[in-house]
């Protein structure tokens, strides 16, 4: 007996250091994807080019845009602007991000419960990401799947409840472009359960940004205000499959510019603090 207890000592001693040699930590980098107006000749992204009727002549509208939006008819593409930049980049990454993890040992079928990790915060701290909480791989007889998106706490982009099923986020675009965020989200594909490293999580850009710019055939003037109008405004993302559901709601998103230009192609009419963070979407007839 005396041995038999020495031994489960021995045992646990080594099964728990060994366990506390590995904890859960991140490393995350930006996938930047981005299409510019300049690059209107790549495949899946097109052009159609409308015009209204002022006192100084027509006003032609170019609009450039990729798969992510798509217009459901020559009039939709009036008033859409182009696919541009990245308001968030590698480094200005947001100071948190949260993370849902599932540790299971069948095969994935998509209903197993965030039973590791649930919307954890994660920050970072020196050259990783560390949970606020600590966890440790859990060993090799599981496997495990990790989601993660930013900003966390916005009530803009809501995470679905510690349910049954791949994580989703409920997203309504807020009305004023400057609570417009930029939703990032990462998914880890199915791992082992003693990866034991830090575990690199590359985040995506889930909404598309739209910009306006200067085209050639704009003359001289003052651009007054700048809208997107009657385009949908929610839908819920499934970051399992990367994809969205549910879109709807119209609304509108206006800005106040009142900005002149003189002259000169691919002059910025809005500014990078100015983009329209929109769900990707195809637009109704009367977008």
């Amino acid at each position: 007996a005396l041995l038999v207890g020495i031994l489960l000592m021995i045992s646990c001693i080594d099964e728990v250091d060994n366990v506390c040699r590995y904890p859960i930590c991140f490393y995350s980098d930006i996938h930047n994807s981005w299409i510019s107006s300049g690059n209107s000749g790549r495949v899946g992204t097109r052009s159609s080019v409308s015009a209204i009727q002022t006192g100084a002549g027509p006003l032609y509208l170019h609009t450039i845009y990729t798969d992510s939006i798509t217009v459901s008819s020559p009039r939709a593409g009036g008033g859409v602007a182009v696919t541009r930049a990245t308001p968030v980049d590698g480094a200005g990454m947001y100071s948190t991000f949260g993370v849902s993890a599932y540790a299971y040992t069948a095969t994935w079928d998509g209903t197993q419960f965030p039973n590791y990790m649930y919307d954890i915060p994660v920050r970072k701290s020196g050259g990783q990401w560390i949970p606020s909480e600590t966890y440790y791989w859990p060993g090799e007889i599981y496997k495990m799947k990790f989601f993660a998106y930013a900003p966390k706490g916005d009530k803009a982009y809501l995470l679905s409840d510690k349910q049954a099923g791949t994580p989703t986020i409920s997203c309504t675009i807020p009305a004023d472009v400057v609570n417009q965020k930029d939703l990032l989200v990462a998914s880890s594909g199915e791992i082992s359960g003693n990866s034991n490293t830090r575990l690199n999580l590359t985040f995506h850009h889930a909404l598309t940004a739209v910009k306006f710019v200067r085209g050639d055939d704009m003359t001289a003037g003052t651009v007054k205000s700048v809208t997107l109008k009657n385009v949908f405004s929610r839908g819920v993302y499934e970051m399992e499959n990367e994809a969205w559901r549910e879109v709807g709601t119209k609304a509108s998103f206006s800005q106040e510019l009142n900005i002149s230009f003189a002259g000169g192609s691919g002059e910025a009419i809005t500014t990078e603090a100015q983009t329209f963070m929109m769900i990707p979407q195809t637009l109704p007839d009367n977008a």
